[in-house]
């Protein structure tokens, strides 16, 4: 019985930490990429000029990335002005930086989200670990 009890204590250790694995991976996935095309586009709104085709690599990045629900609505919403003739004066530079502020706020809620579902995944292995080897001691 005490050896049953302590493999089961050890899988139970294991399978914790593996549930771990994927939430982690997940906010890399869904979050961290979109985050990242996000400040490539803003660093190619950075000098005089915009840099339309490291723009339109990043928000090609981001595109293909969409995770939140207005994502799309955003994107579409940022192609439209960075496609349009002319010059690039403030406000239209300003209509951009808010535009990918928001996609950027959006990311970083759901990543704070994913992080506390992974921090109860965690918390509910480690009383599941202390409930196991608690039966055990007794």
């Amino acid at each position: 019985v005490m050896i049953v009890f302590n493999l089961l204590l050890s899988f139970g250790a294991v399978w914790s930490f593996q549930r771990m694995n994927p939430a982690i991976q997940s906010i890399y996935e869904r979050n961290v990429v979109s985050m990242d095309a996000y400040e490539k586009m803003l660093f190619a709104m950075s000098g005089s000029e915009i840099d339309r085709e490291a723009f339109m690599q990043a928000w090609h990045i981001a595109n293909g990335n969409i995770t939140e629900d207005n994502e799309a609505a955003l994107l579409a919403e940022i192609k439209e002005i960075i496609e349009q003739e002319g010059t690039f004066d403030d406000v239209r530079r300003k209509a951009l930086a808010e535009r990918i502020a928001k996609l950027n706020d959006a990311n970083k809620i759901a990543v704070s989200n994913a992080v506390l579902r992974t921090q109860q995944l965690r918390r509910a292995g480690a009383w599941g670990i202390v409930l196991m080897t608690l039966i055990f001691f007794i």
